[in-house]
């Protein structure tokens, strides 16, 4: 097997080459010069342009690529040397997905090109983390909205929610997450800080423990100086109920939006 020769590009045309991580040498890749043996997917494998991802090829409509993604639409408008095969168009000459998953691959076709128009056969938080990931890579915001849209059904935990927010850029979610880490009973631990970083840590260790500066409306009022009624500071007990809103507006800025 032999991979198209890698042509000139400039600074623009290397951003989509980095974005996709297409394979500069097939041979090197395998370490050896013999050709390897790849399998074709059982369901995408039909028309256009191929693609290798691991060790599966697949063949799918290369417009759909092109009309829904910036990425690919720049990858496939490269210009490319006279040369006697072009990248992707068989099976000996795939474009490389290098670093991707064939499932996850696999699972993003299945909203990219359905089996069955308007529906899409994926039902768990893991296949839709899958199509997320990529259609935030590659650039396809039709997909990532659905993507989020379906993940907003499921009853995520908060720091995995937090995690997918910050690292595909949806910060339409961090306001409820943080709010729910600040309600919740356990406090903040190691694999806290290990996923958020020190700095989210400390910050969201702020908010926590903003629930002591705040009066409770639900708990047994005080009684203060010339029989007037107060209201007693919220103790943790009353963490669930209380809306840290403001003190995450505070802590976290522009990172929550308006």
């Amino acid at each position: 097997m032999t991979t198209t020769p890698i042509y000139a590009l400039d600074e623009y045309q290397r951003d989509y080459r980095q974005t996709l991580r297409l394979s500069r040498n097939m041979e090197q890749l395998h370490g050896s010069q013999s050709c390897p043996s790849y399998t074709r997917d059982e369901v995408y494998y039909f028309q256009d342009v191929v693609f290798l991802v691991e060790d599966t090829l697949f063949r799918v409509p290369r417009r759909n690529f092109e009309m829904e993604s910036d990425t690919f639409g720049g990858m496939f408008t490269l210009v490319q040397p006279e040369q006697s095969t072009t990248e992707g168009s068989s099976d000996d000459d795939p474009i490389y997905l290098e670093g991707y998953s064939k499932v996850d691959f696999q699972r993003f076709l299945r909203v990219l090109l359905p089996l069955r128009i308007g529906q899409v056969d994926l039902s768990t938080s893991d296949e839709w983390i899958s199509v997320l990931k990529l259609s935030h890579i590659w650039e396809f915001d039709t997909i990532k909205g659905l993507a989020i849209q379906a993940l907003d059904k499921f009853d995520l935990d908060p720091v995995d929610k937090t995690v997918l927010a910050r690292d595909y850029d949806i910060p339409g979610w961090l306001l409820l997450t943080f709010n729910a880490i600040a309600q919740r009973g356990r406090g903040l631990d190691m694999s806290d800080l290990e996923r958020l970083g020190i700095d989210w840590v400390l910050r969201l260790a702020r908010v926590r423990e903003s629930v002591h500066e705040q009066p409770c409306i639900t708990c047994r009022p005080g009684q203060g100086i010339f029989g007037t009624v107060t209201q007693a500071p919220a103790p943790s007990r009353c963490r669930p109920r209380y809306d840290f809103t403001q003190k995450i507006r505070d802590e976290f800025g522009s990172l929550i939006p308006s």
